[in-house]
């Protein structure tokens, strides 16, 4: 699984930014991702710079990590039942973080195309 810190991120912006302080609308929110937070950026600092995202001290967020790995080691379980082969789940990017930049899209968490994000399950990095 690649990609599994910036999925948090994801959720949690959702989460926060939309449904408990309610500072823009989902659809809202998702217009600003396809127009890479064009003409919002007082917006995106305030998303982007108002939280603390994964692997920084963050129980909140870490419990949706937990609860996404949690699921996803299930799901492999019962892979396993109706095969020969045992499928262990694993989370990685192998430094892919940095060669997708290219075909990176905005997030929801307030980083704009291209930009690098988290590394296997490392910490978000500070832009």
């Amino acid at each position: 699984m690649g990609g599994l810190a910036d999925t948090v991120n994801s959720l949690y912006a959702i989460l926060k930014a939309v449904f408990e302080d309610k500072i823009v609308s989902f659809d809202e929110l998702m217009r600003c991702t396809r127009e890479n937070w064009e003409n919002d950026e007082i917006l995106r600092q305030k998303i982007r710079n108002g939280y603390r995202w994964f692997g920084n001290d963050n129980d909140e967020a870490d419990r949706i990590y937990t609860h996404l790995i949690d699921r996803f080691s299930d799901m492999c379980k019962t892979c396993d039942v109706n095969s020969s082969f045992r499928y262990t789940p694993g989370i990685s990017t192998f430094g892919r973080q940095v060669g997708w930049t290219e075909n990176r899209m905005a997030t929801v968490f307030g980083t704009k195309k291209g930009t690098i994000l988290s590394g296997n399950s490392s910490p978000t990095p500070r832009h």
